[in-house]
């Protein structure tokens, strides 16, 4: 597993005040696209927080169902390919110190979405999330356009590009 640090204004681990940790699956269909979601201008992975007693396999199945409507039975065998660790200042929420990590899954998917199954988040449909499929070929160029259009998506642009350097993203 590639592991990817952050450390903002060089924190440190004893710095932080917290640890919040989140699962992201990247998606890949037989047409070599990537499923993402988008809101708030901003393309993000399928994914989200680990809840209290919820493995990580269980948190990736649970975020597919919840944002895709996907059921998706993921052997426990499974083993991230990456974990990115950020070391954040002053996070906007908690206004604390916070370490943030996210372990990433590639998966091959070809189900269909299906959206009567999904179950967006008050926050999610306030920002009028959606799914998009977007081509290998050009995902860096999408993401990279779409961050110079939209400076909220700077940050989440970032943690994708972090990824792609280490992660090779393919069918």
């Amino acid at each position: 597993m590639k592991h990817i640090i952050i450390h903002d204004n060089n924190l440190t681990e004893k710095d932080m005040e917290g640890t919040e940790t989140r699962v992201k699956t990247i998606l890949i269909n037989d047409k070599n696209e990537i499923l993402l979601g988008y809101a708030k201008n901003a393309y993000q992975f399928i994914g989200g927080h680990v809840e209290e007693n919820e493995s990580l396999i269980e948190t990736a199945q649970r975020e597919i169902q919840e944002e895709t409507g996907i059921n998706l039975k993921l052997d426990k065998s499974l083993k991230p390919v990456a974990k990115y660790t950020r070391y954040k200042e002053n996070e906007p929420y908690s206004k604390k110190n916070k370490k943030i990590e996210i372990y990433y899954y590639i998966l091959k998917c070809n189900e269909k979405i299906n959206y009567d199954n999904t179950n967006y988040t008050e926050d999610e449909k306030k920002n009028n999330f959606e799914l998009r499929y977007i081509p290998i070929k050009n995902f860096k160029n999408e993401i990279i356009e779409n961050s110079k259009k939209y400076a909220n998506a700077r940050g989440i642009t970032r943690e994708i590009l972090e990824l792609m350097k280490r992660v090779e993203i393919r069918a």
